[in-house]
């Protein structure tokens, strides 16, 4: 059903692939035509998981959790498809750790540029961040990749664990 230079990009197939089902139809080779409705069906869903990963790549914000200690927060840094960064911001600070999660994000996403794909395990962490990230609990907080947000973010944390 794919030719071999759509592999790279197989939702460049489906215009051809409907045209052919359309055919089929109108030639009246229904079973023809089912094999390959399921074929393209296959082919959508794999476009969809691919554009979700790219979507996942292109994705920049800091999660942000109570911590183990009274007023610190855990923020998680993600950027370039991956965990960038885990700093721990202190109680009524933290500009510091946070300017150092910004910069391993600015890497991160710096070196996602050259990646073709996620890895596995890659894949795996930020498919379960996403679910956090899209819906979080109501004690976990997401934030925008800049300094002011996620300190305005970790703030009204801490002020909820106090």
């Amino acid at each position: 059903a794919l030719t071999v230079a759509e592999l790279p990009q197989p939702g460049s197939a489906l215009p051809r692939l409907r045209r052919r089902l359309r055919g089929l139809v109108d030639e009246r080779r229904f079973e023809d035509a089912a094999r390959l409705r399921d074929r393209l069906a296959a082919v959508e869903t794999v476009c969809r998981e691919l554009e979700r990963q790219e979507r996942l790549r292109r994705l920049g914000r800091c999660l942000l959790a109570p911590g183990l200690e009274p007023g610190h927060v855990d923020a998680l840094f993600v950027a370039g498809g991956r965990i960038a960064a885990q700093r721990t911001l202190p109680p009524g600070a933290g500009v510091l750790e946070v300017e150092a999660g910004l910069a391993a994000a600015r890497r991160a996403r710096a070196d996602a540029g050259d990646a073709v794909s996620l890895e596995g395990t890659e894949l795996d962490e930020l498919l379960l961040l996403e679910t956090f990230l899209r819906r979080p609990p109501p004690e976990l907080r997401v934030a925008r990749l800049r300094r002011d947000a996620i300190l305005a973010a970790a703030a009204g944390l801490a002020a909820l664990q106090a």
